[in-house]
């Protein structure tokens, strides 16, 4: 799903969810430098969790680099 918005898929996907009481929360990376509207991304993005997996979620938009990575691959799912 997230191949969908290139704001967050070039050069790869790279994202985390965070579980935690309540909503679960999913990070995702992305260029800040490349004039991206973040507010309008993390609404979209929310609405497409929302609309493919009947689940809301927030989305969290950190720079590229953010999400740990553990030999050589991001951890695709941390406890809060």
């Amino acid at each position: 799903m997230l191949y969908e918005f290139p704001e967050v898929s070039r050069p790869s996907a790279e994202y985390q969810i965070v579980r935690r009481p309540g909503v679960p929360r999913v990070r995702v990376e992305y260029d800040p430098a490349g004039g991206v509207d973040a507010e309008g991304l993390a609404r979209r993005l929310r609405e497409r969790f929302r609309e493919r997996l009947e689940v809301a979620m927030d989305v969290d938009l950190v720079p590229r680099g953010a999400v740990p990575r553990f030999a050589y691959k991001a951890a695709r799912v941390v406890d809060a």
